[in-house]
């Protein structure tokens, strides 16, 4: 809205709040008076305009003429465009100008009137942008601004650039022919679609600049293959081509060339080749009058673009066209298309799928045409909640032949329990018209009209502030046309996040349900305090809030009740201590044993240590005794011997 950046002037100085009429608010309202009255806003910069939208009371006895200008000046805006001109004031204008000033004149002959301007709107772009949400920048080179649908330059180009958008410049075209020759390199922007079958045949848009036109010489080579029979789309900005055939020599790279001026870039991939593959379709059946959805399945057969397909199922006499191709993500790669008319039920038993004119895939398995499905409708009308989503039934048979049945305006597909009927939602109400209406049921080929009769939605009213609930006692929920179309079983009640209030009576204008004891979660800074939500179909209504009052603590009856959980706590606690005081004792006790152990170890260590030393010194002193015993023997023998052998000489 360029009205929300704008000033806004009135032909009263008396107007301060002048903001109130472009602040989005239709309730707030500026006034002005006199005999002949104008309202003027300044957008601030010339821009590109499409719709108008302007809410004003008119306070006067007769109608008089209102006309709205158009202008760059602020004082002459009769010398203007008239935007609009009646009797009666304007609301929604759709226009197509450029422009700084609106002004807007309301003048009744002899006659002093008051005027409330309420809102102005103004739908358009600034000078520098285009598109719907005004998002995308106009060419550098524009004179004023661009169109805000196509971003040409309407008001031509500056500084002697000439094309559409301005794309050319004065040093890269000769002005001496009527075809303008560039002399600059062709720029190259996007190739698309980036992928294709190996066989060939994809056509390309090359989007760039100084791309030629019509009777230039372009050539165009990418990933090594030729792309032949090149036609200019949009004059120095755009063409298109067929691609060869995959020669397997090169996989990057493009060249192009224009009257001699040449563009190549050998590293970047900008097409790819793909080799697709087929492996199944579904479903395997289809009604006479067509209309069913295939999706088939295989391996890169996912391209871009539009009309590269043509799918068809054959038998031994002629095909039939598997037509509206639609593709979907390469996550998840599978190509659909609706089956067209057959005069009588046959098995098709081959699919052919032929992409970019030079790739045919074929599929040896059999998709039969069945009988188109037959219905039993009813005298008796179903009736509807005006919000919609209340089931009916149809009943016939050759249901399960159908792909899809689907109702207009309703997201969800009906469910085919039976080949004999199915169940459907109902859409919302249509208004402005009678509660007795048709719907179109749609199967496949086949469009069916059935009657539905809307009654009212049911209604509940607010709890009167905070609910307070004991956690024993049901709560009442009141409202009307409870049980007009719904059942027992469509009613859930929501308490908090995942808490359900169980329904013990219901009717027309009461329900009376049994909350859980335990509070459920809820979303609420208070944890005590849950929203209740009553569910029905469609509908979703918020009743208010219920509070669980939290426990209290009497000197009647729960008083022993404190009291003994006093005692059990102090139970538990002593039990911990006791339990806490033999571990203890029983470690200590386990480390004196240990202790006492270590220490008659070592004394056991002390005493043999000293019976080893004992029998040592024992032995030595042995061994010395004995010697010195051998010694004086010696010495004996040695002294008796002498005086023996002296005798017994003598003699």
């Amino acid at each position: 809205n360029l009205a929300f950046d704008s000033s806004i002037l009135f032909n009263s100085n008396e107007n301060e709040q002048t903001s109130l009429a472009n602040d989005g608010n239709l309730t707030s309202c500026v006034r002005t008076s006199g005999t002949e009255i104008w309202v003027q806003v300044d957008l601030k910069v010339i821009s590109i305009v499409a719709e108008i939208f302007i809410t004003l009371i008119v306070n006067a006895t007769k109608d008089g003429k209102h006309t709205i200008y158009a202008s760059n000046t602020s004082d002459l805006w009769e010398n203007g465009i008239v935007l609009y001109k009646d009797e009666s004031s304007p609301t929604v204008i759709n226009v197509n100008a450029v422009f700084r000033y609106l002004t807007y004149v309301s003048q009744i002959q002899n006659q002093f009137l008051e005027l409330d301007v309420c809102e102005i709107g103004i739908v358009g772009c600034p000078p520098t942008h285009y598109g719907s949400l005004c998002s995308k920048l106009c060419p550098v080179y524009c004179s004023g601004p661009c169109d805000l649908e196509t971003g040409n330059c309407t008001f031509g180009c500056a500084n002697g650039w000439i094309g559409d958008t301005c794309e050319l410049g004065p040093i890269c075209y000769e002005p001496n022919s009527e075809n303008l020759t560039t002399n600059c390199s062709p720029e190259i922007y996007e190739v698309f679609p980036a992928n294709g079958p190996v066989n060939g045949g994809t056509l390309l848009t090359i989007s760039g600049n100084y791309l030629g036109n019509i009777n230039d010489s372009i050539t165009i080579d990418i990933g090594g293959v030729r792309c032949h029979n090149v036609t200019v789309t949009t004059p120095y900005t755009q063409l298109t081509c067929i691609i060869g055939k995959y020669n397997k020599k090169q996989t990057t790279g493009i060249f192009v060339s224009v009257n001699a001026n040449r563009f190549s870039d050998l590293n970047a991939t900008y097409f790819t080749y793909k080799e697709p593959k087929i492996f199944n379709f579904s479903p395997k059946k289809g009604i006479l009058s067509g209309n069913t959805i295939v999706a088939i399945k295989g391996q890169d057969i996912v391209f871009e673009g539009h009309n590269r397909y043509t799918i068809s199922f054959c038998d031994d006499v002629f095909c039939i066209e598997c037509s509206d191709t639609q593709t979907t993500s390469l996550q998840n790669p599978y190509i659909k298309c609706k089956t067209g008319i057959s005069t009588e039920p046959r098995n098709m038993t081959q699919l052919n799928v032929i992409i970019d004119d030079l790739t045919v895939l074929t599929l040896n398995e059999t998709f039969q045409y069945l009988p188109d499905p037959s219905f039993n409708i009813s005298t008796e009308i179903p009736k509807a909640f005006q919000s919609g989503g209340v089931l009916f039934t149809i009943r016939g048979e050759g249901f399960n032949n159908v792909g899809a049945i689907t109702v207009e305006r309703v997201d969800n597909p009906c469910e085919v329990p039976e080949d004999t009927s199915t169940e459907c939602e109902t859409p919302p109400r249509l208004q402005n018209q009678p509660n007795n209406q048709t719907v179109d049921v749609h199967f496949d080929g086949v469009t069916i009209q059935f009657p539905i009769e809307y009654v009212e939605d049911p209604t509940f009213e607010m709890f009167e502030g905070i609910v307070l609930y004991d956690k024993e006692s049901s709560i009442e929920i009141e409202g009307r046309s409870i049980l007009n179309v719904a059942r027992l079983e469509d009613y859930h009640i929501n308490i908090g996040l995942d808490g359900i209030c169980l329904i013990t009576d219901i009717s027309m204008d009461n329900i009376t349900c049994l909350p859980p004891k335990s509070v459920p979660r809820t979303n609420n800074t208070d944890d005590n305090t849950v929203y209740v939500i009553v569910n029905v179909i469609r509908i979703k209504s918020y009743i208010g809030d219920l509070q669980y009052r939290t426990e209290t603590i009497t000197e009647n009856g729960n008083t022993f009740v404190m009291i003994v959980g006093i005692l059990v706590a102090g139970l538990v606690v002593s039990i911990i201590i006791g339990m806490s005081a033999v571990l203890v004792l029983r470690r200590r006790k386990t480390k004196a044993a240990n202790e006492f152990k270590m220490k008659i170890k070592a004394k056991e260590e002390i005493i043999q240590k000293a019976k080893i030393e004992g029998i040592k010194r024992r032995f030595l002193t042995d061994k010395k005794e004995k010697k010195m015993h051998s010694i004086m023997r010696c010495n004996f023998e040695i002294e008796f011997g002498c005086v023996l052998r002296s005798h017994k000489t003598s003699q």
